[in-house]
């Protein structure tokens, strides 16, 4: 195994390779930049319109609330709903909202709706199909489950040691409002194995440092965590630890059905959190691996 030098400042895909020189980010699609929250009478819809406008307002984005009612609804009341969500935000916010209501199916004519968002936004709801949300948008998921008071100001992010850790790290730093927000990697080695599994957290721990250099969020001190055992209930162990406002984690294509018999760590993650939890959508990996800062990551106009 090949130890990882922290000197160098650069990075390798796994622990076990040698570093590779630091590559700058891949320029972020183009798009309309804005944050996207479905919104009813429901009170999660509301603590989502909340989650969202502070979020909007960090990041210096419109925030477009979207009203969806059934066909052969009355219309008036998805935009009265809308309408009233927007000037109550307006009213308490410096922020330009921009409400919207649409006839439809919401996997239909409501994903069409936010295709170009740089954020959609939901209540954390059961039956909501939020990987196919990400599946189909390709777009971050935010899914809101307790009232939004403030921003952030506690944030975790678990990652893999590739490229694409870069992108989680860097949407959790621009929603993070916590100096010290930890950034973490399990490592799945028996615990028998001592001498293995230091040699291997020594390595894990250079790399991750230096992925949250490459992701700009070294300077604001944001801190490395190693841990062993099953990457879902370490996380969930973690963020209850630290009483994580939110829990960032990425999400590869999978086939649906291979979604619903295994279902992967973020929909394990997803559905047990007791945090709001931010959903990337990151592809397959390749060698010749790069990474997207997040549109809503971007600095501020």
């Amino acid at each position: 195994m090949h130890v990882i030098s922290p000197a160098g400042r650069a990075i390798a895909r796994t622990p076990f390779e040698w570093p590779a020189t630091r590559p700058a980010p891949r320029p972020a699609a183009a798009g309309a930049r804005r944050v996207v929250v479905y919104v009813d009478r429901s009170p999660d819809a509301a603590n989502a319109v909340w989650r969202g406008a502070l979020v909007a307002r960090d990041r210096g984005l419109p925030l477009h609330l979207v009203a969806l009612q059934p066909l052969h609804a009355n219309l008036a009341d998805a935009t009265a709903v809308a309408e009233a969500f927007a000037a109550d935000v307006r009213g308490k916010l410096p922020l330009e909202v921009f409400p919207e209501s649409i006839v439809g199916e919401f996997e239909h004519e409501g994903l069409e709706a936010a295709r170009d968002a740089s954020l959609l936004v939901v209540p954390a709801r059961p039956g909501l199909p939020v990987l196919r949300m990400l599946r189909r948008t390709g777009r971050p998921v935010l899914v809101v489950r307790v009232p939004a008071r403030a921003s952030y100001t506690r944030v975790l992010a678990a990652v893999e040691l590739d490229l694409e850790a870069c992108s989680l790290i860097a949407a959790a730093h621009a929603l993070s409002r916590d100096p010290a927000m930890t950034v973490m990697h399990v490592l799945d080695i028996p615990p028998e194995d001592t001498a293995q599994r230091e040699r291997d957290a020594l390595s894990a721990r250079y790399v991750l440092s230096d992925l949250i250099a490459a992701a700009g969020a070294q300077e604001d001190g944001a801190e490395p965590l190693i841990a062993f055992g099953d990457p879902r209930l370490r996380v969930l162990h973690q963020r209850t630890a630290t009483r994580a406002e939110l829990l960032v984690v990425g999400k590869r294509p999978r086939l649906a059905l291979a979604d619903a018999l295994r279902g992967g760590v973020a929909q394990r993650v997803l559905n047990a959190a007791g945090s709001d939890t931010l959903l990337l959508p990151t592809p397959p990996r390749a060698p010749d691996a790069s990474w997207a800062l997040p549109d809503f990551a971007r600095s501020r106009p």
